[in-house]
């Protein structure tokens, strides 16, 4: 008969593999390369472990123990290993016997096998070389080993075999074979088995941990890596959780659905909840599939090509950090450039301008939605990368008197006490901002200095002005940014005003007209062909008002916008559905 084991020694053998996989964060870091080399294993991995540790309780029974360890793997997951971890993890919990009160090695091999089982079928396109490779191999040696009885510890040949596969990942995968080191998921698997074994074998008795980073020694600049000049065909990494509507399993259906959508997709689930990861350009198309199938609990999107570049050393360049407030297009950011999302809440829920919200679901769920502003910690997480790669960087903030967002800057700049950053107040918001962000970007380009650029910069935020049509008072009121005694005037009146900013960066009324129509008479006027250098469009949700504007526009001024493009989430909140803006630089001397 073969040893069993007790929940206690359970509880210590999860708690030692935990804590062998977080003291190994920085080497998983540095091993990452598949699926692609951003850098970040190591980090995921420390965080769903760490809320493991946290959550597994010590004086539980065997079912609850591995009921804690599947629900958390599964709520805490980030990356593709995670993910896969969480699968794994619900395996044990499948083919666990609930009525038992110690396990058996015949227990155990049934564990790692309905785990590897689950975490190769959550995979959309398993890859060889991987961590499903990793558990795969140890599930079967170790069933294999038992079931021969070579000898009386099926660990032994079980844990070789995991090393010699681990070790085989070196060469597996060309991603692998560039950085010459083992896949960062099968190291992490290995680290989290060993210590799994040894608090086994020491009934639960844990060794002395090996000593874990400390924050700063985790934020250090990583080794250099050898990168592919491959591009990524897929930009963020998209992560969904969400409360299941029923209890019936939805990982076939949830497969089907994304297969056309992006890569690197893993699915995983519970009676409950419901995980996906997957690669993809656009995550808001992959929220918005997957909202219909439950509640959306957590929605969040990394993107992997400005990990990738944060991964290398840009030693004498010059960094432009912008907001998504900032009005525009993507494909005009270009390298040195880092745009930080704004955050709106719905129902306890995150999104990410620009990047996990859908013009549609803003539409839809407009009336329940709020701003946040980045606390200092994201602040932190999203700055200390570009610092830490580039010389010097420069901040172009949304203005002081419209965002609590530069505050957050200063504090930054503040506790870094770096000479290298600098911050400007742009006094501007939406297109006039993205037109100032523009000529930041042009002048980025041509190489001129820092110094160079801010006195630039400041003369074109001095220049840059904005109108605002909007379609009605409701976002505004709604939003604050009209107090509700004067909006409810205005609205019995039907009145709407002509929105800008004063020189003070300060929300202002430039006019008044009794229709859209009106507004728009009112608005040609003030532009004048004779002032205007440039100008830029972008609107609100429905494009269709802007659309109808945009050629007597063209017309009144001779010249066609340098860009047209969606606005920020956050000023659609308030400008509401169909406005529209105008944001342009006025000549230095009038024609």
């Amino acid at each position: 008969m073969s040893p069993t084991i007790t929940s206690a020694t359970l509880y210590g053998a999860l708690v030692n593999g935990a804590q062998r996989v977080g003291a190994h964060t920085l080497e998983l870091n540095q091993a990452n390369g598949f699926p692609v080399p951003d850098q970040d294993t190591g980090s995921n991995l420390s965080y769903q472990f760490g809320a493991i540790l946290q959550e597994l309780p010590p004086k539980g029974s065997l079912l609850e123990i591995l009921k804690v360890l599947s629900d958390t793997a599964l709520l805490r997951a980030r990356g593709n290993s995670g993910s896969i971890f969480s699968a794994y993890f619900e395996g044990w919990f499948k083919a666990f016997h609930q009525d038992g009160q110690v396990l058996s090695y015949e227990d155990l091999d049934a564990m790692f096998s309905q785990g590897s089982h689950l975490a190769r079928s959550g995979v959309m396109s398993p890859s060889e070389g991987t961590i499903l490779t990793a558990m795969q191999s140890f599930a079967h040696s170790f069933g294999q080993a038992l079931s021969q009885k070579k000898q009386d510890d099926p660990f032994l040949e079980a844990l070789v075999a995991l090393r010699r596969t681990v070790e085989k990942t070196k060469d597996f995968l060309i991603q692998q074979r560039m950085l010459k080191q083992a896949d960062a998921g099968a190291l992490a698997f290995l680290y989290f088995i060993e210590g799994l074994v040894e608090g086994i074998k020491k009934n639960g008795i844990q060794s002395e941990p090996a000593p874990l980073r400390s924050q700063k020694e985790l934020q250090a600049p990583l080794v250099a890596h050898v990168f592919s000049d491959e591009p990524l065909t897929e930009r963020y990494c998209t992560q969904v959780l969400l409360e299941k509507k029923e209890g019936v399993p939805l990982v076939p259906k949830v497969q089907s659905l994304l297969k056309s959508l992006g890569n690197s997709q893993v699915v995983t689930e519970n009676d409950r909840l419901l995980r996906v990861h997957i690669h993809c350009q656009d995550p808001s198309l992959i929220v918005d599939r997957l909202a219909p199938l439950g509640r959306l609990l957590e929605v969040g999107a990394q993107d992997m090509e400005e990990q990738k570049t944060l991964a290398q050393s840009h030693r004498g360049n010059i960094a432009l950090v912008i907001d998504s407030i900032a009005d525009l297009p993507e494909e005009l950011l270009g390298p040195g450039v880092f745009r930080l999302p704004m955050v709106l809440l719905d129902d306890g829920v995150a999104f990410s301008d620009k990047r996990t919200l859908s013009p549609q679901r803003l539409q839809a769920r407009r009336k329940f939605m709020t701003s946040s502003q980045p606390n200092d910690a994201q602040i932190r997480a999203f700055l200390d990368p570009i610092v830490a790669a580039y010389d010097e960087v420069l901040i172009l903030s949304v203005s002081s008197r419209m965002s609590g967002l530069y505050e957050r800057w200063q504090t930054y700049l503040k506790n870094a006490a770096s000479p290298s950053l600098h911050l400007l107040d742009t006094r501007l918001n939406s297109a006039a901002q993205g037109l100032v962000c523009l000529k930041a970007i042009e002048l980025l380009k041509q190489g001129v200095s820092l110094r160079e650029m801010e006195q630039n910069l400041r003369d074109y935020c001095k220049r840059a002005r904005i109108f605002v049509s909007v379609p009605d008072l409701d976002g505004m009121i709604q939003s604050g940014r009209l107090p509700l005694r004067i909006g409810s005037l205005l609205r019995k009146l039907h009145v709407l005003p002509l929105i800008c900013i004063n020189s003070k960066g300060e929300g202002a009324v430039n006019g008044f007209s009794f229709s859209r129509s009106g507004l728009e008479k009112k608005l040609l006027k003030k532009l004048s062909p004779r002032t205007i250098q440039e100008y830029v469009l972008v609107y609100s949700g429905n494009p269709t008002p802007l659309l109808r504007f945009a050629p007597k526009l063209q017309k009144h001024l001779g010249k066609a916008p340098l860009y047209v493009c969606p606005s920020s989430s956050v000023i659609s909140l308030f400008a509401g559905e169909g406005a529209f803006a105008v944001g342009y630089l006025e000549r230095e001397e009038p024609l």
